[in-house]
């Protein structure tokens, strides 16, 4: 078969450039080798130039291989995967090209539509692979038998892309049929059954379920290294999953080991500079400051800024979650000074070059007014959350969730500059507004509660905070022993916010009671 006769404008990859303000380059398509000037990413484990190519040129070369599906998911020189938009553009390609030359039965097009699914879902769009996987699981259950490797690695897949869109029950039941089919068919020690019990003990480490999910993970981390070998890549991320349920047990040791050699590990076989390897950085960062060890990872998440921002640029979503894992590393350290510079550098190349109302800039002016809030400079702070709070309503909507947390963060600092009424009416607002949309009990609504009975205590209204903090309470206690010394617990900042709130409540009560 030829390749089709048109194919999407070009893309280039190419490893870190040295200097963090160079934004263009020089250079050659490996494959064609017409000269490209634009900007330009890292696709691959490839090193220099090697680096380079258009995405019609590697999907040319991937259709010339046809029907080896390999061709259109794996680099030929460095034999790694494509990441990020190279692979998506070139998923999207073989999608069209399978759609175009297979009939709607021929398992090679469900394999093809099941790489666009994994790649839809690697950008966050869920929701597409979601739609695309159920056609695809239809078409697989009917045409292979429900127990077919093909038909269970589609619903996986599936269950990945519900869980991502927050449907934990449906993703849940989900995985537990397919991983009991997976393992009648193919065996425990099958890399797809390995694969598919490694997601299904994330999906119990969210219901809670800790001990469980950790067991799982520690089996099937063994078979992995068994089958696939300790650098596999799937091998790395059951490590890194395994990793953070050992952190929310407190098994730190152990944690920043796996974590350590993971790292050590795709910094070997892709580069210090890969997204996987950078990824990988980022979660031992916040391990380490879970851990408490806020100097360890203030130096690991510097660098992996830096790292981020010379190959993706510091307006990509990459690079703004480094920032903000840095952020608060540094107001933890009392280091707010560079916080400060810090998400300033970010929130001006955002500016630059998508306007003071994306929304990924409105998140970084939120972070900076929380830094200055931090710094002291509340007037400043409350200014800035407040044009930014406008900003956010006009492009998300008054409820959208980004709109509340950044309403949430205007009215503590307003409390902060003394501007105490305002203060109430904002969190009472938002309150109001966060049971509608996340829920009367989520921890977000119930920080906001607490945030609101301090802000009633301050200003003389004890019977109206006492009443908030006694609802807080009654949602809280029952998960203190699980959560209380879990950092990375959702419930964290809202129990202790409750106890603070209750000492000052007792301190106020016997006030009242001598008065």
């Amino acid at each position: 078969m030829t390749p089709p006769a048109e194919l999407r404008a070009p893309v280039i990859a190419k490893e870190a450039v040295d200097d963090a303000d160079e934004e263009k380059t020089d250079t050659t398509c490996r494959i064609c080798l017409d000269q490209v000037t634009e900007e330009a990413f890292q696709v691959c484990a490839c090193r220099g130039t090697s680096g380079f190519a258009h995405l019609h040129c590697l999907a040319q070369m991937a259709a010339s291989k046809w029907p080896d599906l390999q061709a259109w998911r794996l680099c030929p020189t460095c034999k790694q995967g494509y990441v990020s938009t190279v692979r998506l553009g070139l998923a999207r390609e073989l999608w069209d090209y399978a759609c175009a030359s297979l009939p709607e039965t021929s398992r090679l097009r469900l394999q093809a539509g099941s790489e666009l699914g994994l790649a839809l879902n690697s950008v966050g769009e869920s929701a597409e692979a979601a739609s695309l996987q159920q056609e695809l699981l239809e078409v697989a259950k009917r045409e292979l038998g429900a127990e077919h490797a093909d038909t269970l690695a589609i619903a996986n897949n599936l269950a990945l892309s519900l869980r991502a869109q927050g449907m934990h029950d449906d993703a849940a039941a989900l995985y537990q049929e397919t991983l009991e089919g997976m393992r009648r068919a193919q065996g425990e020690n099958h890399p797809d059954s390995l694969i598919l019990a490694a997601n299904v003990a994330v999906m119990l480490a969210s219901q809670g379920k800790l001990d469980e999910a950790g067991e799982l993970l520690s089996d099937t981390l063994k078979g992995a290294r068994e089958t696939l070998g300790a650098l596999h890549p799937q091998t790395l991320g059951i490590a890194d999953s395994l990793a953070g349920i050992l952190e929310a047990q407190g098994c730190w040791a152990e944690a920043r080991a796996l974590r350590r050699d993971s790292l050590e590990a795709q910094a070997k076989l892709l580069g210090e500079t890969h997204p996987d390897t950078l990824q990988a950085a980022e979660s031992m960062g916040r391990g380490l400051f879970d851990e408490g060890r806020y100097e360890e990872a203030a130096a690991l998440q510097r660098q992996t800024l830096r790292g981020a921002r010379r190959v993706f640029g510091a307006d990509h979503p990459n690079s703004l979650a480094f920032t903000q894992s840095l952020v608060f590393t540094l107001l933890a350290m009392q280091q707010s000074a560079e916080a400060e510079d810090t998400v300033r550098t970010s929130l001006e190349a955002l500016r630059s070059k998508s306007g003071i109302e994306n929304p990924d800039a409105l998140i970084m002016a939120d972070t900076l007014g929380m830094v200055l809030n931090a710094r002291g400079d509340h007037t400043k702070a409350a200014t800035l959350q407040r044009e930014t709070l406008e900003a956010r309503r006009r492009a998300l909507g008054a409820e959208d969730p980004e709109t509340l947390v950044n309403a949430g963060n205007l009215g503590m600092a307003l409390q902060s500059t003394g501007e105490l009424p305002e203060s109430a009416e904002v969190l009472s607002t938002t309150l109001a507004a966060a049971r509608r949309v996340f829920g009367p009990t989520e921890p977000a609504t119930t920080l906001l509660a607490l945030q609101l009975g301090t802000v009633q205590l301050a200003l003389g209204q004890f019977f109206e905070a006492r009443k908030l903090h006694g609802a807080a309470w009654a949602e809280l206690r029952q998960r203190l022993d699980s959560e209380e010394q879990n950092p990375q617990s959702p419930y964290a900042d809202a129990i202790q916010a409750a106890r603070q709130l209750d000492d000052a409540l007792k301190a106020t009560s016997w006030r009242v009671r001598r008065g």
